[in-house]
């Protein structure tokens, strides 16, 4: 499971974690919430629904993000967890 120091887990994005996540979407060559939405299984308003901070992210979308992006371990904490 991925989790925070505090325990909590996939919780609502900073705008700094947002930034971050979006240059890693184009660092991939996703342009737009729908190319990235497409490849990993999920409606463009849902990816948006997560990035904005409306619904926090599962472990399940954490990991398929993740892999997708390439993210390394760091990247990963950056965005999702810190």
């Amino acid at each position: 499971m991925l989790a925070s120091k505090n325990g909590r887990k996939g919780e609502h994005m900073t705008e700094g974690q947002k930034e971050l996540l979006l240059s890693k979407m184009a660092r991939a060559g996703y342009r737009t919430y729908e190319s990235l939405s497409k490849k990993i299984g999920m409606s463009p308003s849902a990816l948006s629904n997560r990035i904005s901070g409306k619904i926090n992210w599962t472990d399940k979308e954490m990991k398929t993000v993740i892999t997708e992006l390439r993210l390394s371990t760091r990247e990963a904490f950056d965005i999702f967890l810190s």
